[in-house]
C-alpha cells in the first residue's frame, strides 16, 4: 500500500486552499477511502518508459497489501488483476466506467477522499497515468467556494502533459458534476478536439471526458494564460504565487484587499466566485474552443471504457498468414452451430485464406511468453456487410475463447487459420455435434498414461455422453511430432467422471502464474470462474500439440460412430424378440418380410433420434403469444 498522509482526507485542499491542487499520486494507482495500491502491468512488473503491447486496464495488476488480497481474492498467491479485485470490492466493472480527466486537485487521492466521505464504500477508483497531448493547465477565472484558485484546461497544440485519467462508476461520475457545478461544465475531448491520451499500459484512448472552466482561463494584466503548476518542478506558477500576483493588481486590491487569505474567503464566497471582478481587472482569457464543446453534465448517457477499442493504426502488423485485430464481444443473436466462434469481415477472411476455424491467441502474451500462450481453436462466422457492422480491423469473439486464451475485451487477439479434418456426412443425420472448450490439466494418477480423459459430470452431460463413452479431442496446431504445421491434431479417447475428491485436491494445490506446476487460470489471465477442467496426461498433450502451452486448452466433442454402434447393440436384442414375434405371427413369408424392414427402419429412426437429443443440441426459435 502506498502510504503517505499527504493523501488523507484531513490534508485535502477543501481544508487547506493554499495547498492546491493537493498531492498527486506519483504512479497509476486504485484509490480508496483507506487504501492506495500502485497499478502494475499484466505480469506484476512497475510500468516503465516503454510501455510494450497493450494492455487493457481489467488486465493490470493491483499491488494491494496481503490483508486485502486475501479479502478480495480469497487467498490469491500473486497481486491480482485489476478485474478481479474491483469484483472483490462488489463495485462496477472496468467495461461500464467512464474515462474523465483530472486537471486539478481531483487527482489527489486527499481530496477524493473528502468529496466521498460520506459514501467511502463508494470511492473505489482506478486512477491511471497517460501522456496528454493538446492541452496546457491553466488556472479558472474564478475562486472555488473553499478558497482556493481551481484549475481548468485550455487548447494547445505544442503541449504534452503528464495528467491521470480516472476511471469513474456511473454514480461518482454524478457526483463529481455535482460538486463541479455551476462553475465546470463536463465535455468530450477527442481527436476533433486536436487532443490525444495516450494511458501508460500503451493504450491511446479514443477520447475523454474533462472538466473546463465556463469562465475561461486567468490572464496576466499583457491578457496571456497564465501555466498552472499542479506539482513541484512543473512550468507555471503555482497557487500561492498566482494569489500573491493578484493582491498586487490594484483593482483587484481595492476590492478584495491585499491579505491572500482574506482575499481567498472573500471571492470564494461569492456566488460567481469573483468571476465578475476577475473580468473587470481585465484578467480573464476569451472563451476557448474547449468552452464552446457540448456540455454533457448530468447526462444519462455516457462513453464508457469498454466501448473503446484501439483504431486500427494502433494494431501491430502480424505475421504472414495471419491476422492481428482488436478483439470485442460477439453480438446477440449470432449463429454457433454448438461451436463457440470468432466474427470476421469477409475481407478480413479472404486473406487469412477463407478458413472454416481458425486458432485464437493474446497478441500481448505472444509477445511477453512466446509459445506458452494458450491458444483456441474458434469456427468463423463471416459478418453481414451491413452499416452498423464492426469494422474490419475488429474481431467479434465468444466469452469462452476469450477466457481460454486470456483476451480482454478491447485487446489485440492474432488469429492463423488451421485446418481440421472432420467428416461431416452425418450431420445431415444426426445434426451437428456440440462442442465444448475445456482447460487441460495434468491427469490425475489413476488416469495417467491411458488414453483417457476426467471431466465433471456436467460436461459429459453436455456433450450428451456417459462415463466410458468417446469423445473426440482437438489440440492446436502447432506442428508438434507427426503433425504439421496449421493442422489441428484429434485423438479419440473414452471419457469418464472426475471423482469429486480428484477435483477438490487438485482446486488446493493449484495456484501461482507463469511457471507453476498447475497455475491458476485466475492468477495468470486473470479469468475467474474458469474453463471446464480436462485431465490429461503429458503424451495425450504432446499428441495434440499443447505441451509447450500454460494452461492449454482443446475443444471436445462426442465421438457419434461409438454411439451409434452403442445404441444398435442395445437395440439388436428387441429386434431379436421382434423377429420371433414376427414370424410366429405373420402367416405370409410377404407379410413377415415386410413388418422385419417395417421394424429395422423404426428402430434406426430411433436411435437417430436418440442421438439426435444427447449429442446434439438445438436452439429452438419461436414466439409466444400472450393472454
Amino acid at each position: 500500500m502506498i502510504d503517505d498522509s499527504r493523501f488523507a482526507a484531513e490534508s485535502a485542499p477543501r481544508l487547506v486552499p493554499e495547498s492546491y491542487p493537493g498531492v498527486w499520486p506519483e504512479r497509476s494507482a486504485l484509490v480508496t477511502a483507506s487504501g492506495l495500491w500502485e497499478l502494475r502491468d499484466r505480469d506484476g512488473v512497475p510500468f516503465g518508459s516503454d510501455p510494450g503491447p497493450l494492455t487493457r486496464l481489467g488486465l493490470c495488476r493491483v499491488a494491494v497489501d496481503d490483508d486485502t488480497r486475501e479479502h478480495v481474492t480469497d487467498g490469491a498467491r500473486t497481486a491480482p488483476q485489476l478485474s478481479r479485485v474491483l469484483e472483490g470490492f462488489h463495485v462496477v466493472g472496468m467495461d461500464a466506467r467512464v474515462p474523465v480527466l483530472a486537471i486539478g486537485s481531483n487527482a489527489a487521492p486527499s481530496q477524493l477522499r473528502h468529496k466521498f466521505r460520506e459514501i467511502p464504500d463508494a470511492l473505489v477508483l482506478p486512477s491511471v497515468r497517460a501522456r496528454v497531448r493538446g492541452v496546457a493547465l491553466a488556472y479558472a477565472g474564478f475562486f472555488a467556494g473553499y478558497g482556493a484558485l481551481p484549475a481548468t484546461i485550455v487548447p494547445s497544440d505544442a503541449a504534452e502533459l503528464e495528467l491521470h485519467v480516472q476511471f469513474t462508476d456511473a454514480s461518482q461520475l454524478a457526483n463529481l458534476d455535482r460538486t463541479e457545478a455551476p462553475h465546470y461544465r463536463r465535455v468530450w475531448l477527442d481527436a476533433t478536439s486536436g487532443v490525444r491520451i495516450t494511458l501508460e499500459t500503451g493504450e491511446e484512448l479514443p477520447g475523454v471526458y474533462a472538466y473546463v472552466a465556463r469562465g475561461g482561463a486567468l490572464t496576466d494584466s499583457a491578457g496571456d494564460v497564465i501555466a498552472a503548476a499542479m506539482r513541484p518542478g512543473d512550468a507555471g506558477l503555482s497557487q500561492i504565487a498566482v494569489v500573491d500576483r493578484l493582491c498586487a493588481v490594484d483593482m483587484i486590491a481595492g476590492v478584495w484587499g491585499t491579505d491572500a487569505t482574506a482575499l481567498r474567503a472573500t471571492a470564494g464566497a461569492l456566488a460567481d466566485g469573483g468571476a465578475a471582478v476577475l473580468a473587470e481587472a481585465g484578467l480573464l482569457a476569451a472563451p476557448s474552443a474547449f468552452t464552446r464543446l457540448a456540455d454533457e453534465s448530468g447526462r444519462a448517457s455516457v462513453r464508457t471504457y469498454g466501448r473503446m477499442l484501439a483504431p486500427a493504426l494502433a494494431i501491430p502488423q502480424p505475421h504472414p498468414g495471419r491476422a492481428t485485430l482488436v478483439a470485442t464481444v460477439t453480438p446477440a443473436g449470432i449463429e454457433r452451430g454448438g461451436k463457440s466462434v470468432v466474427s470476421i469481415s469477409r475481407r478480413v477472411h479472404e486473406s487469412l485464406g477463407s478458413p472454416a476455424v481458425v486458432e485464437v491467441r493474446s497478441h500481448a502474451l505472444l509477445v511477453g511468453h512466446g509459445a506458452a500462450a494458450p491458444s483456441a481453436v474458434a469456427a468463423v462466422v463471416i459478418r453481414p456487410d451491413t452499416p452498423d457492422a464492426a469494422p474490419d480491423h475488429v474481431v467479434e469473439i465468444d466469452h469462452v475463447l476469450r477466457m481460454a486464451c486470456g483476451v480482454e475485451n478491447g485487446e489485440i487477439a492474432e488469429l492463423r487459420p488451421v485446418r481440421l479434418e472432420r467428416g461431416t456426412a452425418g450431420d445431415r443425420v444426426v445434426g451437428k455435434p456440440t462442442y465444448l472448450t475445456m482447460r487441460t490439466t495434468l491427469a490425475d494418477p489413476a488416469s495417467a498414461e491411458r488414453d483417457v480423459v476426467l471431466m465433471s459430470r456436467l460436461a459429459l452431460d453436455i456433450l450428451g455422453v456417459g462415463p466410458g463413452d468417446y469423445v473426440v479431442v482437438e489440440g492446436a496446431g502447432t506442428g508438434e511430432g507427426d503433425v504439421a504445421e496449421g493442422e489441428i491434431p484429434t485423438v479419440m479417447l473414452k471419457a469418464f467422471e472426475a471423482p469429486g475428491s480428484v477435483e477438490d485436491t487438485r482446486q488446493r494445490i493449484t495456484g501461482g502464474t507463469w511457471g507453476a506446476r498447475f497455475p491458476a487460470a485466475e492468477e495468470t489471465l486473470g479469468v475467474r470462474p474458469d474453463l471446464p477442467l480436462a485431465f490429461l496426461d503429458f503424451e495425450l498433450r504432446t499428441r495434440l500439440g499443447i505441451a509447450g502451452q500454460t494452461l492449454a486448452t482443446v475443444r471436445v466433442r462426442p465421438a457419434r460412430l461409438p454411439q451409434f454402434w452403442s445404441e444398435l447393440r442395445e437395440m439388436l436384442l428387441i429386434l431379436a424378440v421382434a423377429f420371433l414375434g414376427v414370424v410366429v405371427v405373420a402367416p405370409w413369408p410377404w407379410l413377415q418380410m415386410l413388418l422385419i424392414v417395417a421394424l429395422v427402419v423404426m428402430s434406426l429412426w430411433l436411435i437417430v433420434q436418440r442421438l439426435r437429443r444427447r449429442l446434439t443440441h438445438v436452439l429452438r426459435r419461436g414466439s409466444s403469444r400472450g393472454r
